[in-house]
């Protein structure tokens, strides 16, 4: 993607009212040892569901750190299947 092509606005030049915040309802902050061993267990084979269950986390936010891992290039399995 070309970057120069990109236009950020302000959410308050252009109001508030028309724009929604994606995912408030989920905690993006993970202490670096719980993200490496999500890490780990992912790519050992450990199904996201569980690894939800153990850190006592929302499914989404295992998917979003599995994600954020991914486009580290610390991925070495899957997260999903090209349609």
């Amino acid at each position: 993607m070309n970057e120069a092509a990109i236009t950020y606005y302000s959410v308050k030049s252009v109001g508030a009212d028309k724009y929604v915040t994606l995912l408030e309802d989920l905690e993006f902050y993970f202490p670096v040892w719980q993200l490496n061993e999500i890490t780990e267990l992912w790519n050992d084979g450990i199904h996201i569901m569980d690894l939800a269950k153990i850190y006592k986390r929302d499914v989404d936010e295992v998917f979003l750190a599995l994600f954020h891992q991914a486009r580290k290039g610390k991925i070495k399995r899957p997260i999903a299947r090209h349609i």
